[in-house]
């Protein structure tokens, strides 16, 4: 039988039975079987609460470890962006590779911003756009209404999306 984790990293042993071997006749031998699979419990919310705290522990450090490579990859945005700009001005490429990775410009595409959502809902309703059973509004289908119909809404707008700066290291 596979040791279990708490074996392996306290020794502690479990109960092995054998049904056939074993059998609850009485209140007190009833008793003691609950009182065993209390005790397990236990050990499981035991062995779970120490989990999250490693969890916690491991988080925490990978944060603090992370943080100075984050930032080193922030601030070589910071410098790579305008180059990119001008290596790729006047032309169709939209980014440019280099050696350790790729730098170029992405289009975030168009978005629907909802100035109030309660309004919309009852606009939408009205004009037979689909609404979540949440009362809230598909903002694909507000889009196609408006590039469909060209009609302006009172509580929705189409706004054009804007270039995003993205790098991507090579083996990401």
């Amino acid at each position: 039988m596979d040791k279990d984790i708490m074996e392996i990293v306290f020794g502690a042993e479990g109960v092995e039975m054998e049904p056939e071997k074993f059998k609850v006749t009485n209140l007190q031998s009833a008793s003691w079987c609950m009182a065993k699979a209390s005790g397990a419990a236990g050990k499981i919310a035991s062995a779970d609460a120490m989990r999250n705290e490693a969890r916690a522990r491991i988080d925490a450090w990978f944060d603090e470890y992370t943080a100075p490579h984050v930032a080193t990859i922030a601030a070589m945005e910071i410098f790579l962006e305008p180059w990119v700009r001008e290596e790729v001005a006047d032309t169709k490429k939209k980014s440019v590779n280099l050696p350790n990775g790729t730098a170029g410009f992405r289009d975030s595409g168009e978005s629907v911003v909802i100035f109030d959502e309660e309004k919309m809902i009852a606009e939408a309703k009205r004009l037979d756009i689909e609404v979540h059973t949440v009362e809230s509004v598909h903002k694909k289908d507000i889009k196609a209404y408006i590039k469909e119909t060209g009609v302006v809404l009172e509580n929705a707008k189409l706004v054009q999306g804007s270039e995003k700066f993205y790098i991507k290291v090579k083996g990401e």
